[in-house]
């Protein structure tokens, strides 16, 4: 009844809180709670702008910053790093980690997602989530990628990410790719708050 793809999607975000972000160390906890809230609110946003697959929308949220849970642990002082990262103005987080490390957490996690048989677009829509440039060049397109990566900023964006993760107050990040998500949704920023307004009631209706 379910279909094989999405039975698929949801056994492989029970593997991934097992297998990736099982581990205690410090962050970890943390940022599993802040993926499961943006593949929630990624649901929310699908359903009512009407793009993307719910159950695939979910999948690259819950897999979106696996790459981070993989780094946490075993490099020196990767919180501060990525702390650093966010309060970067130019909004190029991979590029900082990139970088300092010669690898960075989204390009990790597309693989990732490539390694356990996910979707390409669902890898692609991790790989540059947090690349401006190329978020806002892959938004004058309309296709499922780009669906799936409009849907992953705004609920990130909602969820107050950077804040949340590294008590970073301001979202450079998405101050670069906002005018391209609001006018992929064909939303004015009045109309936009409207939307948060109501995403976030729905959210708030939802014990995780």
């Amino acid at each position: 009844m379910l279909g094989l793809t999405r039975i698929f999607n949801l056994t492989t975000g029970r593997l991934l809180k097992a297998h990736v972000f099982n581990s205690q160390a410090k962050g970890i906890p943390e940022l599993w709670k802040s993926s499961l809230k943006i593949a929630v609110l990624s649901v929310l946003i699908s359903k009512k702008s009407g793009l993307g697959a719910s159950d695939e929308v979910y999948t690259t949220a819950l897999f979106h910053n696996a790459g981070m849970a993989l780094l946490a642990p075993v490099v020196d002082r990767y919180w501060s790093m990525v702390k650093t990262g966010y309060q970067l103005e130019s909004g190029q987080i991979t590029e900082f980690e990139q970088e300092k490390l010669g690898l960075n957490h989204a390009k990790l996690g597309g693989d990732l997602a490539s390694l356990w048989g996910l979707s390409p677009n669902i890898a692609r829509v991790i790989a540059l989530h947090h690349s401006p440039e190329d978020i806002n060049k892959q938004l004058t397109k309309h296709n499922d990628t780009s669906d799936m990566l409009v849907v992953l900023k705004v609920a990130e964006y909602m969820a107050r990410l950077p804040s949340y993760i590294t008590r970073s107050p301001e979202n450079f990040e998405w101050e670069r790719v906002s005018e391209a998500c609001l006018d992929y949704l064909e939303l004015t920023e009045g109309m936009f708050k409207r939307f948060e307004h109501n995403i976030k009631t729905q959210m708030s209706e939802i014990q995780l």
